[in-house]
């Protein structure tokens, strides 16, 4: 997709999704900033490129927004966003997607077996796609 339509177009259409989900995994407005920018210029150079064989184009961008916003909050040591509660199947798929965690450490986090944590992100993840299904037309 990003090949048919201009960066600047890309821009319009899709920023305003990247940051708001790189301000929800790093917590600064500036970083969220600095990584809409840094994606969407590395989608115009070609230094990142979708391939529609591996899916959407939306969950690719989303994806990819995901992974660097993990890895600058990292980079920076920030704090984690995400802090322990009742450990209910959404609050583990947060954590585990914006919270950039393994089963592994959900189960450090939330003192659980891991194998229960997987049970509970399974649970999580079948309730969203039941969300996400729409009635067939």
């Amino acid at each position: 997709m990003a090949g048919s339509l201009d960066i600047a177009t890309l821009y319009d259409n899709y920023a305003s999704r990247v940051y708001s989900l790189a301000l929800r995994i790093t917590g600064d407005r500036e970083v969220a900033a600095d990584i809409t920018e840094d994606l969407f210029v590395r989608i115009g150079n070609g230094s990142l490129a979708h391939d529609p064989r591996l899916g959407s184009f939306d969950a690719w961008l989303i994806r990819a927004a995901r992974d660097v916003a993990v890895k600058r909050r990292e980079a920076q040591s920030r704090v984690s966003t995400v802090h322990p509660g009742e450990a209910t199947p959404r609050s583990l798929v947060e954590a585990a997607f914006f919270g950039g965690m393994n089963a592994k450490e959900l189960s450090q986090m939330y003192a659980l077996d891991e194998q229960e944590v997987r049970r509970r992100l399974c649970n999580g993840m079948a309730e969203l796609r039941t969300q996400f299904v729409t009635a067939p037309r």
